[in-house]
């Protein structure tokens, strides 16, 4: 008589049922386990996201009445200046991060635009009125192709007109930099 072998007694045990039923009992509280969690972050998550509603339904029923009792005219005004300043103290810290940058050697001035540099534009509408922030602080490959284009090669005080497909207008060149290259110390 032979004796059975590990390989068999473990395929035997596999398909006794007592041993995968165990497996599948601990997978299948598993999977529960998972499922309750998704479902508690998708409510934590809706009811997120209604507070949000509600808050953005109270502020129009405020922005509403402001507006009725103001003027409508006055609240667009107020609301357009209010977006101006803020694009324009973004641009204005990062005027003062590039400037940061050079100071430290980080970046270098450079005379033409190429494909790794960093671009201080300003951009005014088809009407000559200027699109906001009034300085641009934007790496080359930031902008659409269409508009590198026109913009590579090209050195600083450059007015270039950009395509009708990109709202047309102008865009002029006001600053650029690179990133310093780390200079390799003197070998001895």
């Amino acid at each position: 008589m032979t004796r059975p072998s590990k390989l068999s007694k473990q395929l035997a045990k596999s398909n006794d049922g007592v041993g995968n039923n165990k497996a599948r009992t601990g997978l299948a509280a598993e999977i529960q386990r998972v499922i309750d969690a998704h479902n508690q972050l998708a409510q934590i998550v809706q009811k997120s996201f209604d507070e949000v509603n509600n808050r953005a339904n109270d502020t129009s029923i405020i922005l509403q009445s402001i507006a009725q009792i103001v003027g409508l005219e006055k609240v667009n005004e107020g609301s357009k200046a209010i977006r101006i300043k803020l694009l324009e103290d973004e641009a204005a810290q990062q005027g003062k991060n590039v400037a940061k940058g050079v100071e430290d050697g980080k970046l270098v001035k450079v005379d033409k635009v190429d494909g790794n540099c960093l671009i201080v534009t300003a951009i005014k509408k088809v009407d000559g009125s200027p699109m906001y922030p009034s300085k641009n602080y934007l790496p080359y490959g930031y902008y659409k192709p269409e508009i590198q284009v026109i913009l590579k090669d090209k050195g600083v005080g450059s007015v270039l007109e950009m395509p009708a497909e990109s709202g047309g207008g102008t865009i002029e060149v006001l600053e650029i930099y690179v990133e310093a290259k780390e200079e390799t110390p003197p070998t001895t």
